[in-house]
């Protein structure tokens, strides 16, 4: 069996509510396309797992290492 490795939970945060009408991040953009809110910017997700990386791996994860990451479902504020 595989070893689990975790981190903190955070709860995401739609720092990026305030771009301007037209964004996706924005609530009326959003449910106009569907989406219960403005959605949380990608990058948010990404600063998640270096913490965790480095502690795994070292600093040599920022040298030589990669992350790829497939959005399946929108998370919106606080989720």
């Amino acid at each position: 069996m595989s070893d689990v490795i975790a981190g903190p939970i955070w709860a995401a945060r739609n720092w990026s509510a305030d771009e301007g009408e037209g964004s996706i991040h924005d609530d009326a953009t959003a449910a106009k396309l569907g989406f219960r809110c403005g959605t949380v910017a990608g990058d948010i997700h990404m600063n998640q797992f270096p913490p965790v990386l480095v502690k795994i791996f070292g600093n040599e994860w920022f040298e030589r290492g990669n992350l790829s990451l497939n959005f399946k479902n929108a998370t919106v504020d606080l989720e």
